[in-house]
């Protein structure tokens, strides 16, 4: 017997409140649905109804299907005034979030109360049975029960526990909870609690060491708040420095909003100092034309980074930025409206001060104009104003810019394109310094023009030149008198271009025609610029390399050496290595290197280093390197990582429970891995 519910739910007649209320209760473990279902389903191999009773009995297979959930079981009894579902016999209930299923179920509608007897489920990432779990849709009491993460018929590891609770999508709390490898304990806790579903809580610790903190307890609470945002806290122990405090907010939506906000504090026993940092970053669109940004930078020291908040690549900063700025975009322009303020960091007084506060800026540029005033030409325009105050001058500077130019494309053959450009620039001053009041407006004229040749469709070459004159201050006159002539740029460039499957090679280099008075040029290679030869290969997906190499065309003196040749993929097994020469320190070779491999199938190494060698080959030093191991525990993995810089060493060590999703995304890896590299 069949029947279908379509509508409502609520005035579907007492099969479809049979469901209705026989689904709510089975789902009490699974995250909450919608209850205005587009169709309701029941079917049995029988439905009896007493009207003057008010009793339904579904007997035989049955099987009530709602959205994309459906629970079965082999009989559901039903007292309507009572409203008190009897479900027995293979209870299970399905869906897109896990599986609960048990031997007897008794549920009061009124109170919304069930209990489910000799029960078992899957709530991501958790596979549980117990002997009773008692409760509604918000929280279950689970009694007798054991748990684990591992998909396997026979687990590696169990959780036994006399009491829990669940509250779905949000965490599990386990009481008392004794870990079990096979039929061994190993490990007791007083409480574990573990987040569930896809905004659950998370709890890191990791434990580590260095020469400089002593012993190590790093923590970090996560919650999240939506799909978007999320918070953690973290508090760290270093038994030579003391604790260590922070809190982090990041929020993403992609099409309108996403930032982060970091804030970190200690007090050193060591120092007595009170170490800190603070930093941001922003941006929100407001609608199709108008979105702001900003990004904030404030720290106690230079050196914070490089102790406290390694994931930071700047490891020492001399110099901070904060800014906040609105702007209007549209096909036609750009207007924005900046504030800005620049720490730089005073060795004296060991702290950052404020070196720059602009408040405001106001930049409009317009993009390229065609057939201005009915000539063939483009035209630019981009405005600048900005009211900036100088901490070393103690005052503050209005200034502006102003700055137009026309250019046009000529193609002079299929292959060869000249694009010249004309332009004038004005900047202005309120004041010439702190000192002399008088406000200063000066005057730059500039022209490029840009030869474009093809000789095949594989190679281009490219022939810039640029001459830029500077006016005498509130003139239009050029400041022939100075030193330079009034000319800050005389110079042509050539750059060639080969680009091929495999390759791409590029070479440039210039000429400055730009002279000074009183100079003598005893040969013209002396105005040549260094030539630079760059290299990319790429013979397969697996592997590539670059080398960007520098010299002095005058001296014929090397400048500097790049080279970088990088094989495999991260994350299966790689090979990464890097040389680095420059001339400011003749006799030294920098060298990066990097391997990544599973030695095993459940053992990962990753080993990165930097290092100096000088006097040739002969001495090597590192400056840093650093040690990742990874154990995949199957429902567990390990993280230990040794980190060595200058005269700091650390070692951390983590162990943590992977989630369902991780599981079988390993699962998937190896079989790839496996088909990768057949011959392991």
């Amino acid at each position: 017997m069949r029947l279908s519910f379509q509508g409502n739910p609520c005035r579907a007649g007492i099969y479809g409140r049979l469901a209705r209320r026989g689904l709510l209760l089975f789902l009490i473990l699974i995250p909450p649905f919608c209850i205005n279902a587009a169709e309701i389903v029941i079917s049995a191999d029988s439905i009896f109804y007493s009207d003057t009773e008010k009793y339904a009995v579904a007997q035989g297979s049955v099987t009530i299907t709602w959205k994309d959930n459906v629970l079965t079981a082999r009989q559901v009894h039903y007292q309507v005034e009572k409203e008190l579902i009897d479900a027995t016999g293979d209870v299970t209930v399905t869906g897109a979030n896990g599986l609960l299923r048990g031997e007897h179920v008794v549920y009061d509608m009124k109170a919304e109360h069930g209990e489910l007897t000799e029960a078992g489920g899957f709530a991501e990432p958790w596979h549980f049975q117990a002997r009773e779990i008692s409760g509604s849709r918000e929280k279950q009491v689970i009694k007798d029960a054991r748990f684990t993460n591992c998909p396997l018929p026979n687990p590696h590891y169990i959780i036994r526990t006399n009491k829990a609770f669940i509250q779905p999508n949000k965490r599990i709390v386990i009481y008392n909870p004794v870990f079990y490898v096979g039929a061994i304990p190993v490990l007791y806790m007083p409480i574990f609690a573990q987040g569930l579903g896809p905004h659950r809580d998370d709890f890191e610790v990791k434990p580590g060491y260095n020469n400089e903190d002593g012993l190590i307890l790093k923590s970090i609470y996560t919650h999240p708040f939506s799909d978007y945002s999320r918070i953690r806290l973290l508090l760290d122990f270093f038994s030579l420095r003391g604790w260590g405090k922070g809190i982090e907010y990041d929020y993403y939506d992609p099409s309108r909003i996403k930032g982060t906000v970091y804030g970190y504090n200690i007090l050193e026993k060591t120092t007595g100092r009170e170490r800190w940092t603070i930093n941001s970053a922003y941006w929100q669109r407001w609608s199709p034309l108008w979105t702001s940004q900003a990004e904030i930078n404030f720290l106690s020291d230079t050196n914070f980074n490089n102790i406290y908040f390694a994931d930071n690549w700047q490891r020492s900063q001399q110099q901070l930025r904060s800014n906040l700025s609105f702007t209007r975009q549209t096909a036609l322009d750009t207007l924005r409206i900046v504030a800005e303020r620049t720490d730089v960091y005073n060795s004296l007084a060991d702290a950052f001060e404020a070196s720059s506060i602009t408040l405001p800026r106001i930049d409009y540029s317009i993009y390229p104009v065609r057939n201005v005033l009915g000539t063939p030409f483009y035209a630019n325009m981009a405005l600048s104003l900005q009211n900036q105050f100088i901490g070393s001058a103690g005052t503050n500077f209005i200034s502006g810019s102003l700055d137009g130019s026309i250019n046009k494309d000529f193609r002079l053959a299929r292959n060869i394109t000249v694009v010249p450009r004309l332009g004038i620039s004005e900047s202005w001053q309120d004041k010439a310094s702190v000192l002399i009041p008088r406000s200063i407006l000066v005057t730059r004229y500039y022209s490029n023009v840009n030869l474009r040749l093809r000789p095949s469709m594989w190679m281009d070459w490219d022939v810039y030149y640029n001459y830029r004159l500077r006016s005498i201050p509130n003139s239009l006159f050029v400041e022939e008198a100075a030193a330079d002539f009034g000319v800050e740029n005389n110079d042509a460039s050539i750059q060639n271009s080969i680009t091929t499957a495999r390759v791409i090679v590029r070479n440039s280099t210039s000429y400055s025609f730009r002279a000074l008075r009183n100079e003598t040029v005893a040969d013209w290679r002396q105005h040549l610029g260094p030539l630079v030869n760059e290299v990319i290969w790429t013979p397969s997906f697996f592997v590539s390399a670059y080398i960007r190499e520098e010299s002095n065309l005058f001296t014929g003196d090397l400048n500097s050496v790049q080279s970088i040749l990088n094989w495999g993929e991260p994350e299966r097994r790689y090979i990464n290595l890097g040389v680095f020469y420059q001339s400011a320190r003749p006799g030294q070779l920098d060298y990066n290197a990097g391997i990544g491999f599973w030695p095993a199938k459940k053992l990962r190494i990753d080993y990165n280093a930097r290092l100096a060698s000088s006097s040739g080959l002969n001495e090597f030093r590192f400056s840093d390197h650093e040690l990742k191991l990874y154990r995949d525990l199957h429902c567990w993995e390990f993280k230990m990582i040794y980190r060595k810089r200058l005269a700091s060493e650390e070692v951390y060590l983590q162990i943590g429970l992977k989630t369902a999703a991780k599981i079988v995304r390993d699962n998937l890896y190896r079989k790839q891995e496996n088909e990768f590299y057949p011959w392991r």
